[in-house]
């Protein structure tokens, strides 16, 4: 894979060191953020994508968090420690660390992250589903309930019951329906108002929809999160076209961009030097192959395919449309497995060529005494169609045959999930996990036509923890790509972020890690 530097650094660290370097970082001023977005809401209950995306990563403290690190993991944030696991993998235990406060004062304990669960089912927006396998959270959610019955807080013991395990659940901890908030804080459909009172890094001060919203910093915060400026101040329901310019003068520090200026950066700032930087995420665009009926039936011949398409040329095909905003310049990263650099359980395994291995390609398919013909199912858009094109071209000359027929996404996908539909290669787009957790990353592959002994394999490493799970998931990932050769991964999303030349302290995870940032002077 493309190596990519994940950390474009003024400074390093992770949550929870101290150092010298860090005492001597620019402390102060206030960071101007710039979004198209105009949110309804500032509650984190409603996990809008504005408030599990910056008011999250700047206001919320959570059982465990993400370390402000490039390589994904949780850490202790609110807990002491990591929870304490029953034998049925059904009962979480948390011990709360003493002495968190709110910016107001009041304390953070057990019953306060207890309160939270049950306003945050009360209110049943989207976060709430994050807490669907927590004993009692459908009663408080059919308002048949006003506590969930598995969730307990005694001193500072919170225990959470789940009616079944769910491996993933530390990660759920992490999402905006967890984030505290105090046990008074109303319970209205509509979500809280300002000022919000937080016990992370920041809290909300004011909010004026349709102009601005401003976070001061929550000087009772007890956490290990860096936390370097006083404010930030984000701008509401920007015209994307205004962004980078603005950035360029100095009167923003971040936003977000539109899609056509990402060339013009690019070139004139380079990519992950000092302003502009472009971070591979966990969403992955591919191929699937139907292992179910011949030439594809074989795993020689998937693996053929793997090494006959051109993934390079894939990407930079994407980079010259302009039907779609998330395509561009910049827009993918090569890639031939599924983990990405971050994740855990990710190794450079080098399994496939980016720009298309066609001698090896040819050796695969003439041990194979199949059909030289294949259907090749797509999208009725840019860049599929372009895509479609490509891939024909790749797979004539290993010697396959293409017919390709074009889809709206929704009959697509209702093509491929149909028993016996006559398709061999189907490019449906791309697909990102839940949470950055390998376990959520491979539910693509929980569908039918996976063999069974890959089944096993992905149902035993969910039940893994520590080391041992990501080993079992860094092998699956490459046995997956190249020994099952189910599918093409082909390009990682790319993230892509411009920040003014005062802006210091930049850690991507890949999105800019807000709360450490700091502002040269």
């Amino acid at each position: 894979m493309i190596s990519l530097v994940m950390l474009a650094l003024a400074c390093s660290f992770t949550s929870g060191a101290a150092s010298t370097a860090r005492d001597a970082l620019p402390k102060g001023g206030t960071f101007r953020l710039g979004t198209t977005d105009d949110p309804e809401s500032i509650d984190p209950a409603h996990a809008t994508p504005f408030t599990a995306g910056i008011l999250a990563s700047l206001t919320c403290l959570h059982l465990l968090n993400y370390a402000d690190s490039p390589r994904v993991r949780l850490v202790p944030e609110a807990a002491a420690g990591f929870p304490r696991i029953s034998r049925d993998g059904k009962t979480y235990t948390f011990i709360i660390r003493k002495g968190l406060r709110f910016n107001t004062g009041k304390l953070v304990t057990a019953g306060t992250f207890a309160a939270t669960i049950n306003r945050t089912l009360r209110i049943n927006g989207f976060a709430a589903a994050e807490m669907d396998p927590i004993l009692g959270a459908k009663a408080v959610m059919g308002k048949r309930a006003t506590a969930a019955s598995g969730v307990h807080a005694r001193g500072n013991r919170l225990v959470i019951k789940l009616t079944a395990p769910v491996p993933e659940f530390p990660y759920r901890t992490a999402t905006p329906g967890f984030c505290a908030v105090p046990p008074d804080l109303p319970i209205d459909p509509e979500g809280a108002r300002a000022p919000l009172p937080a016990a992370g890094p920041f809290y909300v001060s004011s909010w004026q929809r349709g102009g601005r919203i401003v976070l001061e910093r929550n000087r009772r915060y007890g956490g290990r999160r860096p936390r370097f400026v006083d404010r930030f101040v984000i701008e509401l329901g920007l015209d994307a076209a205004d962004v980078a310019p603005r950035i360029e003068r100095g009167s923003l520090d971040s936003g977000d961009v539109a899609s056509g200026a990402h060339g013009r950066l690019a070139r004139r700032y380079g990519i992950n030097r000092v302003q502009y930087f472009v971070k591979p995420t966990a969403l992955v665009y591919f191929l699937r192959l139907n292992n179910r009926r011949p030439p594809l039936s074989a795993a020689g011949s998937r693996r053929a395919v793997n090494f006959a398409v051109d993934r390079s040329a894939l990407v930079r095909a994407a980079e010259r449309t302009t039907a779609s905003e998330r395509f561009g310049p910049a827009w993918g990263t090569p890639t031939d497995q599924w983990l990405v650099p971050g994740m855990p359980g990710y190794r450079n395994a080098r399994i496939y060529p980016f720009r298309a291995g066609i001698s090896k390609a040819r050796a695969l398919l003439g041990k194979q005494k199949s059909p030289r013909r294949v259907t090749l199912y797509t999208r009725s858009e840019e860049p599929f169609v372009t895509w479609a094109q490509l891939i024909e071209r790749d797979l004539r000359k290993v010697g396959l045959t293409v017919t390709t027929r074009f889809f709206p996404l929704s009959v697509l996908y209702a093509k491929l999930d149909t028993p016996g539909e006559p398709w061999d290669v189907a490019a449906p787009g791309g697909y990102g996990p839940a949470y950055p957790d390998p376990a959520s990353t491979f539910e693509v592959f929980e569908a039918r036509g996976t063999p069974a002994r890959y089944l096993r394999l992905l149902r035993r490493a969910k039940t893994l923890r520590g080391p041992a799970r990501e080993r079992a998931y860094a092998a699956l990932d490459v046995a997956l790509a190249r020994d099952g050769a189910l599918s093409v991964p082909f390009a990682a999303y790319n993230l892509r972020t411009f920040v003014s030349k005062r802006v210091g302290c930049k850690i991507f995870r890949p999105e800019l890690d807000l709360a450490a940032v700091c502002l040269k002077r």
